[in-house]
Formats: structure tokens, sequence, C-alpha cells
């Protein structure tokens, strides 16, 4: 069921009792996350993409909430050459978590349909490491 967001009241809760993702430097980015930053990355040259301003603005508005201007240049860096397939292809492969509070992706056919989709990658990956496939 789709709701609309102008029917919801949504706020920065800046307090500090309030409650954190609690997300540490060593925390992999979730599906949701990667997915995000893979729009920015299309909606940018590689020039805004270089700038540590850029990504200071990305995590003053808080596109991404706790994440760190640097956490998420690295991830850049390390994605740049991949297409959000392929880095979907790897997060899969690697049971990354779908988002912080769901750990597996909501379809239930999706992954299914997207493994068969790119069946000769996942094998690529299941050669170099049968132990994650």
């Amino acid at each position: 069921m789709l709701l609309y967001k102008d029917d919801h009241f949504i706020t920065e809760n800046t307090r500090d009792n309030c409650r954190k993702l609690n997300i540490s430097k060593k925390k992999n980015f979730t599906i949701i996350e990667g997915i995000t930053l893979f729009g920015l990355f299309g909606t940018n040259n590689t020039d805004n993409l270089n700038k540590i301003s850029f990504w200071k603005n990305i995590e003053t508005n808080q596109v991404l909430p706790e994440r760190s201007a640097e956490q998420m240049k690295k991830f850049w860096h390390k994605n740049e050459n991949n297409t959000v397939e392929q880095w979907l292809v790897q997060a899969i492969h690697e049971k990354t978590d779908f988002s912080f509070c769901l750990k597996d992706i909501p379809s239930a056919d999706f992954e299914s349909n997207f493994r068969r989709k790119y069946d000769i990658e996942f094998m690529k990956l299941d050669a170099i490491d049968p132990v994650m496939g």
C-alpha cells in the first residue's frame, strides 16, 4: 500500500536523548543506502563527486543519517566504476542487509529473479568465493 508523504509528519529530533542508529565506521552500507548513493552518482558530474564540500553537503542534509561525508566519499571511490546492478550483485552475494530495520529484501521473488537475470555474474563470484555462494 502506498502512502502519501504529505499525510505524515516528518521531523528531525536533535535532542540528546533521541534514538540514534549507532552506525559504526566499519558497518557496511545497506542495500538501501547503496542505491541512494548510486542515485546521487548518476545525477552529479565527476567533478562534484571528488569535492569534499559536495559530500559535506550530503552529510549536512542527512541524506544518509549518521553517515559521514568521508564514509560516503570512500563508498563512491570504491564503486565509481561499477553500475548499481554490479554493486547489487556483489551486495546480494555478500548477504548485505537490506536496511537497518530489515535484514532481507522485502520482496519474496526479487532476489531469485535478480539472480536469474545476472546468473553469469553470480557464478563468477561463486567461483572466486565458493563459501559465500
